[in-house]
């Protein structure tokens, strides 16, 4: 326990220095604009004045992002808070798991405080939801349900968990009527087109290695086809997801929540970097540390190509952050592509 204790006082020491130390990526000012649209136009104003930028969330983030606007002095830096929590809350629930101390690495502190995302929220919740599974089956629907209150995303482990209970019905009235009813007040064409609608950010999954071969012809690929690859990886996600569900149904639910994930880096191309870290703790928790190093290197490079103002760098000539992406992202979606291959046998 003592270990532990250390391990999540460093974690939370050098999170907060970093955050304190840069400034989040645009995704804080988004938050911060949200929140004071919320505050001059009212609840209703959510998805209904956010066109300019999307906002892909369930209603629930945004009164983390109003109450931080309202107590905070340094919004930027309190707004990553929240995730930073998630992020030990993650730490101590593997340690209670496997009794190891995974303190998550470069992934957590790019995504949680250099980014300013807040999907170590929902990504505790599927590993707790996960962990109860078979001892708590209604505290691990509602756990999940709680998850997908934040973003969406934890909905994609549904259907493994319903292939494991009896009481399949239970199960998804437990963890998707909470959802149901924090959504009823804001229905409106609106949140259709923010919440339903969004096809992600597209810089990882199967367009890398075709942007790559672009690159490597001095060229770049033409929008209308990356909108057409980005459709169509939809469809095809789809199709192999259910397949996945299907062929890891006598897998333990941790590998089979892992599959999930990496179905979704294979197959569908609208992979933004905050993605990566979803299959992170269900990585260690199959040993696969290679997720981990290649997710690192694909985040960090991305950073110093695109956003080198979230690391406080200069920007670095161009034909060296295409290279660098190119390379690493190609990598990483073979390495995804293999351990789908592998894991559906």
């Amino acid at each position: 326990m003592r270990k532990l204790q250390v391990a999540l006082l460093v974690a939370l020491a050098v999170r907060v220095c970093l955050a304190l130390a840069t400034p989040g990526s645009f995704d804080v000012h988004v938050f911060g604009v949200v929140a004071d649209s919320i505050l001059e136009n009212g609840p209703q104003s959510l998805y209904r004045m956010t066109p300019r930028f999307f906002y892909p969330y369930p209603p629930v983030w945004v009164w983390v992002e109003v109450l931080v606007r309202l107590l905070a002095v340094n919004f930027p830096f309190a707004i990553r808070l929240p995730g930073i929590i998630g992020d030990l809350a993650i730490i101590a629930l593997l340690w209670k798991w496997t009794g190891k101390i995974y303190v998550l690495g470069p992934v957590a502190l790019l995504i949680t405080v250099i980014h300013g995302q807040f999907d170590s929220i929902p990504i505790f919740f599927c590993l707790l939801s996960v962990y109860w599974f078979q001892k708590k089956p209604d505290a691990s629907a509602l756990a999940l349900a709680a998850g997908i209150c934040f973003k969406s995303f934890p909905v994609l482990l549904l259907p493994a968990m319903l292939l494991r209970t009896q009481h399949k019905l239970r199960y998804c009235a437990l963890a998707l009527i909470p959802v149901c009813l924090i959504l009823i007040p804001f229905i409106s064409p609106f949140l259709i087109r923010e919440l339903f609608n969004y096809q992600g950010v597209a810089q990882f999954g199967p367009l890398v290695p075709i942007r790559s071969l672009y690159i490597l012809l001095g060229s770049r690929i033409p929008d209308e086809m990356q909108y057409q690859i980005l459709s169509v990886s939809r469809l095809l996600f789809v199709i192999l997801y259910s397949v996945t569900i299907f062929l890891s149904r006598r897998e333990s639910l941790p590998k089979a929540a892992y599959l999930v994930f990496i179905t979704f880096y294979t197959f569908y191309a609208g992979i933004g970097p905050q993605y990566l870290y979803w299959a992170l703790p269900f990585a260690l928790l199959q040993g696969e540390y290679l997720f981990s190093i290649l997710a690192t290197t694909c985040l960090f490079i991305t950073y110093i190509g695109w956003m080198p103002e979230t690391l406080l760098l200069d920007p670095v000539p161009t034909w060296i952050s295409r290279i660098g992406y190119g390379f690493a992202g190609t990598v990483f979606w073979f390495y995804s592509l293999y351990y789908w291959l592998r894991g559906i046998k």
